[in-house]
């Protein structure tokens, strides 16, 4: 064949090759690939390499190669023609953090203490899993001063971009000189969805439950309402807060609330330092007062982290 005729041959083909879409970033970076959809908040892209990924949508845009207008492309066989891309897999995130110890200074008393909580979040396209067990125990001169124990599941259903529903419940006990108080939540919200991406996000909204509280020999539990939050974001740099309100009014009987906020500064890729503050408000015949405890802690991440 000669030089000539050859030109002509690739001049012919170079057309005929497949439109792609170009995911270009803000530093330059470009991925070929296909767009699967785009909004205000975030791009969906399917790329050859790296699989299905999603980016905020101020970090990168779309460029979609021009059609080719000289030659007819003749579709491809059925065989060949790629797949629609499925839903993202489950993300696990999880951390396993434990109170730092505190110097006693001249306090003689032996005490054995443990205070360490286990959380685990799931999310998909579709909604979140937040679940957390925490354990207080310590004893002094053979003495037990606290056996306390609380956990949390909720739910958080997205309903398209701006609306959610969520379920929520939570169970503590708290070893009192009268024995165990106990305390039970059930709640069920719908509301909004504010600021959502993968690094920040606001869903408040109002909540219908039940409360069960024991106090000693005496008990409370009947419906309430109220309104429930989580809340997630940057602080400055690493740092990031998260926080869970739940508030619930037993239709003028008493109202119970219980707030959790975290602070927490990553000193590695899996080690963080952070700083916990737990909130619960009280107003019952069997209960009146307020409980606010500031911790530091030390923890583990496990599965997905910010990095991956």
């Amino acid at each position: 064949m000669t030089p000539i005729r050859a030109l002509v041959l690739l001049a012919c083909l170079a057309p005929t090759q497949a439109i792609a879409d170009t995911l270009v970033f803000a530093n330059g970076d470009r991925l070929t690939g296909t767009l699967v959809s785009a909004d205000a908040q975030r791009i969906v892209f399917q790329s050859s390499i790296l699989g299905r990924i999603e980016v905020a949508a101020g970090e990168a845009r779309i460029e979609a190669d021009p059609p080719a207008t000289d030659v007819a492309i003749a579709p491809a066989p059925a065989a060949e023609t790629a797949e629609p891309a499925g839903p993202a897999k489950p993300v696990w995130q999880g951390d396993l953090g434990a109170k730092l110890a505190v110097d006693r200074g001249s306090l003689k008393t032996r005490e054995n203490d443990l205070d360490a909580a286990l959380t685990v979040v799931r999310k998909t396209d579709v909604g979140e899993l937040h679940a957390k067990l925490a354990y207080d125990y310590k004893r002094s001169d053979d003495v037990l001063k606290d056996d306390d124990w609380a956990a949390s599941v909720s739910y958080d259903k997205f309903l398209g971009e701006r609306y959610f529903t969520a379920a929520r419940f939570l169970a503590t006990t708290d070893l009192t000189t009268e024995g165990y108080d106990r305390t039970l939540s059930l709640s069920a919200a719908y509301g909004w969805r504010l600021w959502e991406r993968d690094d920040r996000y606001l869903r408040v909204g109002p909540a219908l439950g039940y409360l069960a509280i024991t106090r000693g020999n005496e008990r409370f539990d009947g419906p309430a309402l109220g309104f429930y939050l989580r809340a997630k974001g940057p602080v400055w740099r690493r740092t990031t807060f998260s926080s869970e309100l739940q508030m619930l009014d037993s239709l003028g009987d008493g109202r119970y609330a219980n707030l959790e906020l975290r602070l927490r500064q990553p000193v590695g890729e899996r080690v963080y330092l952070g700083v916990l503050w737990n909130y619960v408000w009280s107003d019952f015949d069997i209960e009146s007062g307020i409980r606010s405890e500031w911790r530091w802690e030390v923890g583990w991440r496990f599965g997905h982290t910010d990095g991956d």
